[in-house]
Order: structure tokens, then sequence, then C-alpha cells
């Protein structure tokens, strides 16, 4: 098929950040119309009428961005991707479920209230509904884990065995179900912190996917029936496991480090949508 000419919709509460503006910027190269705009302005994104919608949400009222593209999914609007989706990815004891009901390797979890945490140290937990290493904590003692219960008013947390021979390193992938991997980087944490997210100072590096870790990316992607997706696994001596599944990840850092044009793909993703 030849090129074609679509109304663009990228939704995000925080348009000055990299990966939005870099969305807006490839979509219009493209030959694209195309707007950004904040969830919260629900009638200037009605009155635009979309043919696709490209969310970018963050933890700041998710559930309320949510609310507004299954409006559009009601009238059938594509969305790269499907709230639902985006939900059970971004809810780490929901996503925790959908991959070991699909027989993805996965780490222990467990789901836990505060008082249930338990006083044999080292382990991780954290807050469900959080991302880019956000409310995550490593609990190495009894005063962690003090500390952890005081100010927190989380009622649940998600509870991890710490892996200590992964400390501060693993991979995360783009992908997309147009193309499969678009970039992969092995990511290394900044020194005293054990998250390798680049957003928290950690640094990369360009990866070279393995057969395995390809078929275990694109099994990650398919269980959640995203369209595009980051996905992290986590280095074990028995192989890689699956760590988290991000449909809204950040664009910058995979772009920085490979050179690859991230946001271009998901301007062939949405077009596939359409055709």
């Amino acid at each position: 098929m030849g090129k074609f000419s679509m109304k663009v919709l990228i939704l995000s509460r925080r348009p000055s950040l990299y990966s939005p503006r870099r969305l807006l910027e490839e979509f219009e190269k493209a030959g694209h119309t195309s707007v950004l705009l904040d969830p919260d302005l629900g009638d200037e994104c009605r009155q635009f009428e979309p043919q696709v919608i490209v969310p970018r949400f963050g933890a700041w009222k998710f559930e309320e961005s949510l609310s507004l593209l299954q409006s559009f999914e009601k009238r059938r609007v594509p969305c790269v991707n499907r709230p639902n989706a985006l939900r059970d990815a971004r809810h780490k004891w929901i996503a925790y479920l959908t991959l070991r009901e699909a027989e993805l390797p996965v780490l222990p979890t467990s789901c836990l209230t505060k008082a249930e945490l338990p006083t044999q140290y080292p382990y991780v937990v954290k807050i469900p509904d959080l991302c880019k290493g956000e409310g995550v904590f490593l609990i190495r003692k009894h005063e962690d884990r003090l500390a952890l219960l005081g100010p927190a008013e989380v009622p649940e947390w998600v509870m991890q065995p710490y892996m200590a021979y992964a400390e501060g390193r693993d991979r995360r992938f783009l992908v997309t179900r147009e193309e499969g991997i678009i970039a992969a980087i092995e990511r290394e944490a900044a020194a005293g912190d054990f998250r390798s997210n680049l957003s928290l100072g950690g640094r990369g590096r360009i990866h070279e996917p393995s057969a395995l870790e390809k078929r275990l990316v694109m099994d990650a992607l398919d269980v959640f029936g995203l369209h595009v997706a980051g996905v992290d696994l986590m280095l074990t001596p028995q192989g890689p496991i699956i760590n988290e599944v991000n449909g809204c990840p950040g664009l910058e850092g995979l772009e920085k480090i490979t050179g690859v044009n991230a946001a271009a793909a998901y301007v062939r993703q949405a077009e596939a949508l359409l055709r």
C-alpha cells in the first residue's frame, strides 16, 4: 500500500517530555496530521476526531487517562495500546499472574499487606501500580522494613526474592507487533543503587538479542495483547526471566544509546493498525 495520511492523537500528561515530543515529530515527518494533548482536555481530544491514538501514560491520574482511552475504544478508534492491555501490564501483581498463567519464566512473587511482609531478609518490595523503578525498595534488614512500614500508605505490596547475582543489571527490549524487536540494551544501575532504570541514573550499552530472548519478548507482548512494549529481562543462572512489561516505554535512552529511531517504529505500528 502507498503512503497515506491519518489523524493521530498522542495523549500525555507531560507533553514536554522527550518521548511524546519525539512521537509527535516522527508522526508529522511521516505526513500525518498529529496533535499532542493532555487527557484532561477530553472535549478537545474528541473534537480532533482522531483515526488512531497513541497513549503515553505515567502514574499520575492513570485511571482517568484510561477512561478517556476507553471512550475512544467504544467508538472503535484504534489505540496503540488498548486500555485493558495497558492496565494489566502496568499492575505488577496482575502482570505476574498473567505471565505465570502463560507459563512464561518469572520470579516467584507474592502480594502481601504491610503486616504480612516477612522478617527474613533480603527481599524486594514494589508498589503494584508504579513503573520506571519508582516505588521499588530493597529490604536488607529489619530497619529497612520498619522504615518502609512507617510513612508508606500502601495497602498491598508485591514481594519478590532479592537476586544478588542480577543486582543492577537487566536487559530492555523495545518491541512492536509489526516488526519484532526494534532495539535492545543491557542496563546497569548507578553506583549505590540496585535498580537499572536509565531514568534513575543507570547506564546502558547495545545488546544483541539471543534467539531465546527474541522468543520471550514476543511472547510477553502477545500475552498482554500489546502492540508496542518495553520488555525487561533479568538474567539468572537458569536463563532469562521476564521482570517487567511496560506498555508506555521511554524512548530517550534507547534512541541515544542505540541510534535506532524508536519513535518511527511507533509510526509504522500505528499505520499498520489502519491498513
